[in-house]
This record gives C-alpha cells, structure tokens and sequence, in this order.
C-alpha cells in the first residue's frame, strides 16, 4: 500500500498546480455529465439517484448564479421529502447565505413546495441585502397567502411609490383593498389609470361586484373606445372583454371579439360564452351547435358545455332531448355534481320521485356541501308532505352553508308550514320575499300560510301585491 502513496500524492501535487485555464473545461464537463445525468433521472423518476446527482452538482457549483440556478430547477422537479433537505444544506454554504439573489431563488422553491413561512423568511433575508422592487413583490405575494395583510399592504404601498404605473402592483394592491372590504379605495386607485385598458377592464369589475351597473357601463363605454385605437389584443384579453360585453349585454361587441379568438385552448371557453349569448337572445338552436363545438374542449369546459345544451332543451321544452344529453354527459362524468343536479330536476318536472332522489342522495353522500341537492331533496319531501323529519334536516343544513338563499328560505317556510309552526313558517317566507323577487311561488307560499294563520289584513295586502306584480299571469 505504501508504495503506491507517493505516485499518488505526485499527481494530487501537479493536478493542483495546474492553471485555472486547465482546470475550467474539467470542471465545465463534470458539470455538463452532471446536468444530462440528472435530466435523465428525472425523467425516469429515479429521484434516489438524482439526489446524489445534485449533491455532486452543489460540490462543484461554486458562486456561479447559473449553476445554483439549475439546481434550483432540480430541487423544484423533486418530491418535496429528497428536495427540503437538499435546499436546507444550500442555504448553509457561505456564498449562498451572502446572495440577494441566491436567497430569492431559494425563496421560490420553499415557495413551490408550499413551505411558505420559511419562503418568506428567506426572502426577508434577501432584502436585508438588498430591497429589490421583485424581492419585495414576491414578499407581498407570500404575505397574502399566509394571510398577513397588512404587511402585504405595506410592501404595496412601497412598490407603487417606487413605481406608480405598474399595472401589477396596481392591480394585485386593488385587489387586496377589495378583499380587505375597501371597494371605494380599491376603485380609486383603479380610476387613477382610466387609460390602461387592463385596469379599467378590472375597474368595471369592480364597480358590477358593488352593483355600480351605471357606473360600470360609464367606464365599458370608455373601455370599448380605447379599444377601437388598437388592435393589440391576445386570446385571453378578447375572452376576458367579450364575456364581459355579454354580462353588459352587448351581445354584437362580445360575438365578434370571441370569434376572433384562435388558441386551442381558449376557443371552447369562447365557444361557451358565445352559446350563452345566442342563450340570450332566445337563438337556442345557434346556442346548441356552439355548445357541441365546446364538448371537444377540456374536460371542465366539456362538462359545462353538456349542462347547458341540456338547459339549451329545457329552454325548447325538450325535455326529452336534455335528459338524453344529461345521460350522456353523465357516461362521460359519472361523479360531475352540476350535471347530476340537473337531471335530477329533469325527473323531478317529470315526476319522478324515486330517480330524483337517487340523484340528490348520490350527490349529497359525495359532497356534504351541495347546498342546492340539500335544499331540493329537502323540498320535494316536504312539498310532498312527507318525510317532514328528515326533510327539515337536510333545508336547515342547506341554510347554514347558504344562509342568504331565498330558495333555502322559502324551502323553510314551507317545511314549517307542513309540520304546524306558522309562526316559524311566516318569519322564514317572509325573509325570502323581502328583496321583492319575481317568483310567483314564494308569494303564494307566504299566502298560504298568512291565510292558515288567518291574518285577514296582511292576505289582503300580499293578495294586491301579487295581483299587481305578475298582472300577465
């Protein structure tokens, strides 16, 4: 053994004296065996193997940001079990500890794996070398979805003194003052940058959401002019706006926006709003052959396409044919909640008890939140006078998880009308009349049970108010 020991340590010597020049391209392939390898492992999802292929590739990254970049790529490609203790041992090297910019990289793959207070405490490391716009961008990101908003709203503040017209920081800042329940703010801030066609896109949506309806077609009006000066618009912008010109029924500006659109995966949403504006202007046939066109789509948007060719045929009084696309939506997505719902109210205008309640049942025991299935099994018990029990059971837990409902609180009246609590029976329809809505069925609900209360006075009152409100029928 001895022997060999000096040979050996000569080489060791010499390897060691060599020019930096000489040892590079060493290094550089050791470096390129190194990437292929682990790109190989990884597509084959030989994740062991990987690791210690990125171990090796942390040796001899050195400070270079390229090199650490690609590890990160890695890490990010990992079961997050092989990828944490790899990153932590990352964050233990000298040159990475010192690196605003290693830091921040190191952030977004705590970020990706959804280790978000540690993200976050990486980053804020990183701005204590250095405050970058990005760095305290991504900070504010981090601070909302860990639900610290007023951090959040600080780092806003900062970004837009740095720099008032970007329109992310804009918008993602209006969109928190939104959800902090600060809507005048959050338009304010919006209406600043009227002539930014994205803003004023995300203004109008605002103001609809806080039920400004003029004021939103106000800045529509605006929106469509700024529009007319450009024709720089991608796929998703003309979804965004055409569905919006439908929600403002401007059925013309919102056909020829969509038509426009070309992206495969875009065409089938477009597709699915343009069968909705058809929906619209009573054209159901045009509506349907859209809808077709859309099955081809995703399976999300496939689902949503069946769901509305079916209520396309309601619309016709098919019901025959909506329960035969029903059917065959339902091969496709046996457990879609939307499309069983509605053919359970198909069986339920045709009677059909026993298969509206498989439907309901079905769709209550795989989602104990469908607050509609709730409702509506509830009700039909308890319009039928039967089950009252059960039925007010399944109306209250519809109530609970959708208390604002004035189908679920006339659904309630009702079940207390059947068991004899008038008194409950007069507060609850009374509740899901208040808004004034236009469904003949709630008013004579509530007279029903005015009439077995035997208020005389208010039967007279409610009688002249449904007499008056739906004179056509």
């Amino acid at each position: 053994m001895i022997k060999f020991a000096l040979p050996i340590l000569s080489l060791l010597i010499l390897t060691a004296c060599q020019t930096q020049q000489a040892l590079k391209p060493q290094s550089t392939t050791a470096w390129l065996d190194l990437q292929s390898q682990t790109i190989e492992q990884l597509k084959q999802k030989n994740f062991g193997s990987a690791e210690m292929s990125i171990k090796e590739m942390m040796t001899i990254a050195g400070d270079e940001f390229n090199r650490w970049e690609y590890i990160r790529m890695a890490l990010v490609s990992m079961p997050s079990d092989l990828a944490m203790p790899l990153a932590d041992d990352a964050l233990g090297i000298k040159s990475i500890k010192k690196s605003d910019q290693q830091l921040f990289g190191f952030s977004k793959v705590y970020t990706h794996f959804k280790k978000l207070e540690k993200a976050l405490d990486i980053v804020n490391q990183a701005i204590d070398i250095k405050k970058e716009e990005n760095y305290v961008f991504w900070r504010a990101r981090l601070l909302l979805m860990l639900k610290k908003h007023a951090l959040a709203e600080l780092d806003y503040q900062w970004l837009l003194v740095k720099n008032s017209e970007k329109e992310e920081y804009i918008s993602q800042y209006a969109t928190l003052l939104n959800y902090l329940e600060r809507p005048e703010e959050a338009q304010q801030l919006l209406e600043r940058h009227i002539n930014n066609p994205d803003l004023l896109y995300k203004s109008i949506i605002l103001a609809l959401r806080q039920e400004q309806e003029s004021e939103a077609q106000n800045q529509y009006t605006q929106l469509k002019s700024i529009l007319s000066e450009t024709s720089d618009l991608d796929d998703q912008k003309r979804l965004e706006i055409g569905e919006l010109a439908y929600w403002l029924q401007d059925p013309e500006y919102s056909m020829m926006l969509l038509s426009e659109i070309k992206s495969g995966d875009k065409i089938s949403q477009a597709q699915l709003i343009m069968g909705n504006v058809q929906m619209s202007l009573e054209h159901y046939d045009r509506a349907i052959a859209l809808y077709r066109q859309a099955q081809n789509g995703s399976a999300e948007q496939a689902a949503m396409a069946y769901l509305l060719e079916a209520q396309a045929h309601r619309e016709l009084d098919e019901t025959h044919v909506a329960m035969r696309t029903l059917n065959q939506a339902l091969q496709l997505f046996p457990e879609h909640s939307d499309l069983r719902y509605s053919r359970a109210m198909l069986f339920e205008m045709d009677d059909s008890l026993v298969e509206m309640e498989k439907d309901l049942t079905y769709i209550i025991s795989h989602d104990k939140t469908h607050y509609d299935a709730l409702n509506a099994l509830g009700y039909s018990w308890a319009d039928r006078n039967i089950k009252l029990t059960q039925a007010l059971e399944y109306i209250e837990k519809a109530n609970a998880l959708s208390p604002d409902s004035m189908p679920i609180l006339d659904s309630l009246g009702w079940v207390h009308y059947r068991l004899g609590n008038l008194e409950k029976a007069r507060t609850y329809l009374m509740s899901a009349t208040k808004n004034d809505p236009n469904d003949r069925l709630l008013y004579d609900h509530l007279l029903e049970v005015l009439e077995a209360i035997g208020d005389s006075k208010a039967v007279e009152e409610l009688q002249q108010k449904i007499n008056s409100k739906f004179i056509d029928e």
